[in-house]
């Protein structure tokens, strides 16, 4: 047995390497979400090869987290995650067999950076979601709604295209009302309010179901086009 596994030593380092890069990642969400970072124990060795994440409690983040945290503020937590990225170009090795982790530290610091003119703001505005898993899982069920309408296996070219924005209220305002007050609210509707709103929705969706039908059909469109052009009536298609 142990000759069957014996191959798999040499994957040690590689699984080793990844661990520590894992936790720098939760070190980081940690911060993002509590606002603070603090070592296990605050005298270092000082070596080259020590990083802030390798003296770190090995806690599940799920289990860290517990019940939905207040909200620290955006300076605070600017300034705590930028001590750690610092700390982490520090110490980030960069020869040697070290040198994959140095390389994975840059790019989490690029990445940081990228987001870094946006990332604060929802801290210190409690009516902007922190992150946008709300509003994906939103768009996610609203185009699995639309798909088991419709019968088709994709929304692309549809109605979340053309009239996203209808949609999108509809979808949320079935998971806010019941649907016995939505239907009453329908039945309120006057019949011209109805048809109106019809009419509207037809004209939003002119534009996207004429690219369509060009893209469908750009033989008779270019004859069309053609035709118009020089002035002569035009006799349809085949």
């Amino acid at each position: 047995m142990r000759d069957a596994f014996r191959p798999l030593e040499s994957l040690r380092p590689v699984i080793n390497r990844l661990e520590r890069h894992v936790e720098m990642v939760r070190d980081v969400a940690r911060i993002l979400e509590r606002g603070r970072w603090r070592p296990e124990d605050a005298n270092d060795s000082g070596g080259g090869a020590q990083h802030p994440a390798s003296r770190l409690p090995r806690q599940p983040l799920s289990e860290a987290s517990g019940p939905e945290p207040s909200r620290p503020p955006a300076a605070q937590v600017k300034r705590v995650l930028r001590y750690y990225l610092n700390r982490l170009e520090e110490r980030a090795p960069r020869r040697g067999r070290g040198a994959q982790t140095g390389h994975f530290v840059d790019h989490v610091v690029k990445v940081s950076e990228s987001y870094w003119p946006g990332l604060f703001h929802a801290y210190d505005h409690p009516q902007i979601p922190r992150t946008s898993n709300g509003i994906e899982a939103l768009f996610g069920s609203s185009k699995r709604s639309l798909r088991s309408t419709s019968g088709r296996a994709s929304t692309a070219g549809g109605k979340m295209e053309s009239c996203g924005e209808f949609v999108i209220g509809a979808q949320a305002l079935t998971g806010l009302m019941p649907k016995a007050e939505i239907e009453q609210r329908l039945t309120a509707v006057p019949d011209a309010a109805f048809e109106a709103s019809k009419r509207q929705l037809l004209r939003i969706r002119e534009p996207a179901r004429e690219r369509r039908s060009i893209q469908r059909r750009l033989t008779d469109f270019l004859d069309h086009t053609l035709t118009e052009w020089l002035g002569q009536p035009f006799s349809g298609g085949p």
